[in-house]
């Protein structure tokens, strides 16, 4: 990520952008249904600014882009699950 984040006191380096609309650290998480916040079943610390059962199969980009202090995150027209759109 080339900075730190701060995390509930726990610094991060690294981050990963997860296809149900959550930032995680220390690991990948894919969670269906959104539920747990803000670590997931799975012990993994994550943010979300968008979190839903998120379907990719008809409709939506994630993109991102990362400054020297900033990591931006944006999922665009992104349908949600079995919704085709």
């Amino acid at each position: 990520m080339g900075f730190d984040f701060n995390l509930y006191g726990i610094e991060f380096d690294r981050f990963f952008i997860n296809s149900k609309g959550s930032v995680s650290f220390d690991n990948y998480t894919i969670d269906w249904t959104p539920e747990e916040f803000p670590v997931t079943t799975d012990e993994v610390p994550q943010i979300a600014g968008f979190w839903a059962d998120a379907d990719y199969r008809v409709s939506g980009d994630i993109f991102y882009k990362i400054t020297d202090n900033e990591v931006f995150v944006n999922f665009v027209d992104v349908g949600y699950y079995s919704q085709g759109q």
